[in-house]
């Protein structure tokens, strides 16, 4: 236990380093990079991969909390930048802002008034940015040489830098929003399993929904269970949500925070 403590404390202490280093780490803006270098870390610090990953984007995401209100705030600077012909991948880096979201923020600005869905589409979907959706008051960013080679001549500047902003981020994004997803449905069916396997009766999120219950965990025991944490604490345990143990389980704050 304690050469686990340890690991964990390492672990944690590496992605702080990471995450609150500025300028920002150029693994959040690389993909190829980041799973490389996380490849490495979890070997050096022997600590599981995915644990580290878990610890990763539990730490990022706490810490991007912090910095969205700056970001949102100079909302019209990073415009200012783009519309000057720099990229939206290196704004970002300057920002210390994931390059998706900020590819995000930067659409809603630049195009005609979406709404959240559609803002949502375009995001999954940048190729669907034409030249009719940009405002004309910065078609002109459309005029701008930039690195970016076009594959199809009618693609828009903004649709390729969306594009690459999403390859480069390593933590936020379609591709990972359905990763997430997947794990998440993934446990929640070996959580489900396991408890009838050991012959403790549930409820599940779904017959929660039926009877109209206000909170819907993934489970809720029928009867609640005790665990000794160590030799004077124990924990009662009413409900558990599979999501919260498959997205953030390595991060043993939140778990003691929740539990």
């Amino acid at each position: 236990m304690d050469d686990d403590q340890h690991a964990y404390d390492q672990a944690e202490k590496w992605c702080r380093q990471k995450v609150i280093k500025k300028p920002a780490v150029a693994l959040f803006y690389d993909t190829k990079l980041f799973h490389k270098t996380l490849k490495e870390t979890s070997k050096a610090l022997n600590f599981p991969l995915q644990s580290l990953l878990s610890l990763v984007r539990t730490t990022h995401l706490q810490a991007l909390k912090l910095v969205t209100v700056t970001v949102k705030r100079d909302i019209s600077i990073h415009l200012e930048h783009y519309c000057n012909g720099d990229s939206i991948l290196s704004i970002a880096k300057s920002a210390a802002f994931p390059p998706f979201l900020m590819a995000r923020l930067l659409v809603d600005e630049l195009t005609f008034s979406l709404g959240r869905k559609e803002l949502a589409k375009i995001m999954r979907e940048p190729r669907c940015i034409t030249k009719d959706l940009i405002l004309q008051k910065f078609e002109h960013s459309e005029n701008l040489n930039f690195s970016i080679s076009r594959n199809r001549p009618l693609e828009t500047r903004l649709s390729l830098e969306v594009q690459e902003a999403i390859r480069s981020d390593p933590l936020y994004g379609p591709e990972h929003d359905r990763a997430r997803h997947s794990i998440g449905v993934e446990y929640e069916v070996a959580l489900e399993q396991t408890l009838k396997n050991m012959g403790i009766p549930f409820e599940t999120e779904s017959q929660l929904r039926e009877m109209g219950s206000a909170r819907t965990p993934d489970v809720l025991l029928k009867t609640p269970v005790a665990f000794k944490m160590n030799s004077e604490e124990w924990k009662v345990v009413c409900w558990i949500d599979s999501k919260v143990c498959s997205i953030v389980y390595a991060d043993l704050r939140f778990q003691r925070d929740e539990t």
